[in-house]
């Protein structure tokens, strides 16, 4: 006689777990990650014909220069750590080398761009990196916002840039619209 219960599908199980991890949006042509963390690294390659890059989840993968003779560069991590100079703070804006726990982590991964999402103590950030058309760069924006209450004073340093220290003040976000939201001014040494 046959059982009425049938075993549950593992392939369906694992399908839904794994959905948990990522969406593909068709429309926008992106991929959401929502892990830092994955079964494998979910990668973007991003290029001209002059640069490549291709990035992970985690803003972290190899760099190649197409001019001749082709050769890659030995920096392939792309570290961009904010510190917040009151709590004495430090974390990184795409979770690796530190390894803070981000909330609200997402990468996503478009034609034409990688960004990375989260928050940490009341600062949300937003990271961004893309290759221009032409040209053997990389370029990188960072945008911050301020969910607390009260001021705080952050510095950003990156390891792409690591002559470079930015020191800002980051207001809260204003409830009211006018005159204008404020934004973070950085100020190079």
């Amino acid at each position: 006689m046959e059982s009425s219960t049938t075993p549950p599908n593992t392939n369906t199980t694992l399908l839904s777990q794994e959905a948990n991890l990522f969406e593909l949006k068709p429309d926008t042509a992106a991929l959401h990650i929502h892990t830092t963390n994955p079964p494998a690294s979910w990668k973007n390659y991003l290029f001209n014909p002059d640069y490549y890059v291709e990035l992970d989840q985690c803003a972290q993968g190899r760099t190649r220069v197409l001019q001749s003779p082709a050769r890659d560069l030995p920096a392939s991590y792309r570290y961009f750590y904010l510190k917040d100079e009151a709590t004495e703070a430090v974390w990184n804006l795409s979770c690796q080398p530190l390894s803070t726990a981000l909330e609200n982590f997402e990468a996503i991964h478009n034609t034409s761009h990688s960004s990375y999402s989260g928050q940490y103590a009341q600062i949300e950030s937003k990271l961004v990196g893309f290759v221009p058309v032409s040209g053997s760069r990389e370029f990188w924006t960072v945008q911050l916002t301020n969910t607390s209450k009260q001021t705080r004073k952050l510095s950003l340093s990156s390891n792409r840039a690591p002559q470079r220290m930015a020191r800002f003040t980051v207001m809260p976000v204003c409830s009211n619209p006018m005159p204008t939201a404020r934004r973070a001014r950085a100020r190079l040494p």
